[in-house]
């Protein structure tokens, strides 16, 4: 079930039920939101084990799943927010265009005659090259207004906190539980109402995640370039085959960690160029998650050992100019490596 439809039927029965007394309460949605990444397992693996995490105290989480993207995209997709308005109150809906899965999990709500609360959760998942985005929404939704309302709503408050302080601690313990089906899961994002955002992990997610790129079209609108094309020089260098080796994105990733490498360090990556290792510099650059120009620790490039190799100073040059220029995004399309 879409969280909208969630949202839906919560408010049907606060309206209902406002309906039939006295007492005409308006209600309230608050929600947060947590942004995770698992680098390197399998989609339906990932989509299971957030299932098996989240179905806690005997309330089950429902997983469907949705044709996966081919071929995966270097980024993942996002939840698109779709403004609502629901018995008078603004609410934030969160649709998964384009997710391979979603999990959803509606714990029945606490009421009676004159109070409503209940939490839904709605997770949705998105396939790229470098893993699994896991999106997760949290509502917070509860009648307001009249005086009993009011008064259990504070008794609520003094107990387990603000709705953000609420929605940041189940968020939380969602990721806490996750974490243990998955030890490789990276927090990029936590934000909740009135809270400050928390981004633990976010460095490395960058190295993950190729930056979005934006740039204008003549006519004013903004376009989406993450997978930049390469100019002329760079496509021509990257462009030279490599008997046997796979210079794709996820390919290039492959190799490194079968070499003993981490495809993000980028001190292995100037040491490659300083052993004048060109096929592994090539590498490096194929999966991405390094920067051609960036010293190393010791505040080398890799530039400055290319000059013992013609041919590799003539391909790094290629790149660290398109990183000048905005071009370089994290990676280059497979199809340019795939040539």
């Amino acid at each position: 079930m879409k969280v909208s439809s969630l949202i839906g039927m919560s408010a049907l029965m606060l309206a209902t039920q406002a309906q039939a007394g006295d007492i005409r309460d308006q209600m309230n949605i608050q929600t947060g939101k947590a942004e995770l990444i698992v680098p390197g397992v399998a989609p339906q693996q990932v989509a299971e084990q957030v299932k098996d995490a989240l179905t806690q105290f005997a309330i089950p989480a429902n997983l469907n799943f949705h044709p996966l993207p081919s071929p995966l995209p270097s980024r993942p997709g996002s939840p698109s927010e779709k403004q609502l308005v629901i018995n008078g109150a603004p609410a934030t809906d969160y649709v998964c265009g384009g997710a391979y899965a979603e999990i959803t999990k509606t714990p029945p709500p606490v009421q009676n005659a004159f109070y409503y609360n209940r939490e839904l959760l709605h997770s949705c998942l998105y396939a790229f090259q470098g893993g699994v985005k896991i999106d997760i929404v949290f509502h917070i939704v509860k009648s307001t207004e009249s005086i009993t309302s009011s008064i259990f709503n504070g008794i609520t408050k003094a107990i387990r906190g603000s709705d953000g302080e609420r929605i940041t601690s189940h968020l939380k313990e969602n990721i806490t539980e996750i974490k243990k089906n998955l030890p490789t899961l990276l927090v990029n994002r936590i934000e909740a109402p009135g809270m400050p955002i928390q981004e633990p992990d976010k460095e490395v997610v960058a190295k993950i995640i190729p930056p979005q790129l934006e740039t204008k079209s003549a006519t004013g609108s903004k376009q989406d370039n993450s997978v930049a094309a390469a100019p002329a020089q760079m496509q021509s260098a990257v462009s030279q085959p490599t008997s046997g080796v796979d210079l794709s994105f996820l390919g290039a990733r492959k190799e490194l960690t079968a070499m003993g490498f981490k495809f993000y360090d980028q001190d292995q990556f100037v040491d490659a160029a300083r052993r004048n290792d060109f096929l592994t510099v090539r590498l490096f650059l194929a999966a991405g998650s390094i920067r051609p120009s960036a010293p190393d620790s010791n505040g080398q490039t890799a530039l400055n050992f290319a000059n013992k190799n013609r041919e590799m100073k003539f391909f790094l040059t290629a790149f660290v100019e398109a990183e000048k220029q905005g071009k370089y995004p994290g990676n280059i399309s497979d199809a340019v490596f795939a040539k």
